[in-house]
């Protein structure tokens, strides 16, 4: 392919010419043309040896030819950013978690295959969201683009900074607002379900300690963003749930990947797991590295 890239791409698209790969494609382009970012397509293919090299050879290009009718697509209906493209040997999420350590954004489509099949972990989406070193945004079915919008972003404390950085900046780059929501369980005493009951004095004293909070992680921002309209939630219940219906009309939901450091780092919080299944819009999983 004449345009294939060796160094970084700012916006790295998972493509295979899937529904859901163009719905990422859309996305991708929409922003990059609001930051004036870089996009590469980035296909996989499964690598062969022996007796079967030519096959897969023959593969390798059929792939190039679809990634550069896809560019050619691009640059007639589309102008603003630029855009490049590469075939990789390997399985597709391997292939772009590798290429995640370069990437400034990768986006990829969730497939919608139903309730059962959908759940499983095994999918690219979410393989890559678990193992990405970058922000991850997934595409769910039936996303179409809108004019401006919130972008809400779910914060359990100071910690989940790079997060509520990354909504900060698409929501500037949107011309749209902020909407950070945290979450909390009431506190209940009692031996028995029958007999727990809400601790009104300790819940009080909880939504000051987690109001206080939201405020700390989002100060940096409120410093760097002054013009920014910036508006805050704290809620009782299952953050998943709260989230999800905040971002009910969202251009976007941001959440935290917390990852614990060593050879085999946590690999997708089920909080997060369940906002990729249930949002009704974008989601970005922003990676945030644990201590040694």
């Amino acid at each position: 392919m004449n345009d294939h890239r060796t160094g970084p791409a700012d916006i790295l698209v998972g493509f295979d010419a899937s529904a859901g790969a163009q719905r990422a494609l859309s996305w991708a382009v929409d922003h990059a043309e609001r930051t004036g970012d870089r996009v590469e397509l980035m296909m996989a293919v499964p690598e062969g040896s022996g007796r079967h090299q030519t096959r897969y050879a023959d593969i390798h290009a059929a792939a190039e030819g679809i990634v550069d009718i896809a560019l050619t697509n691009l640059r007639a209906d589309r102008h603003g950013f630029e855009a490049h493209g590469s075939v990789r040997y390997g399985a597709a999420a391997d292939v772009l978690i590798e290429a995640s350590r370069q990437a400034g954004l990768l986006v990829v489509g969730r497939r919608g295959h139903g309730e059962v099949t959908d759940a499983l972990l095994g999918s690219v989406s979410m393989r890559v969201c678990a193992h990405a070193l970058c922000p991850v945004v997934v595409i769910p079915p039936g996303w179409a683009a809108q004019p401006g919008g919130t972008v809400v972003v779910g914060v359990a404390d100071a910690d989940d900074r790079p997060a509520v950085a990354f909504a900060a900046d698409y929501a500037q780059a949107l011309a749209g607002d902020l909407l950070a929501v945290h979450t909390w369980n009431l506190p209940v005493s009692g031996f028995s379900p029958e007999l727990m009951i809400p601790l009104v004095n300790d819940a009080s004293d909880m939504t000051v300690a987690r109001d206080r909070e939201l405020d700390d992680a989002l100060a940096p921002v409120r410093e760097r963003k002054p013009g920014l309209p910036v508006a805050t939630s704290v809620v009782e219940g299952i953050p998943a749930r709260r989230l999800t219906e905040a971002a009910r009309h969202a251009a976007l939901l941001v959440v935290a990947a917390h990852r614990e450091r060593g050879r085999y780092p946590l690999r997708i919080a089920p909080t997060v797991h369940a906002v990729l299944h249930h949002a009704p819009c974008p989601v970005a999983v922003v990676p945030i590295a644990g201590t040694p």
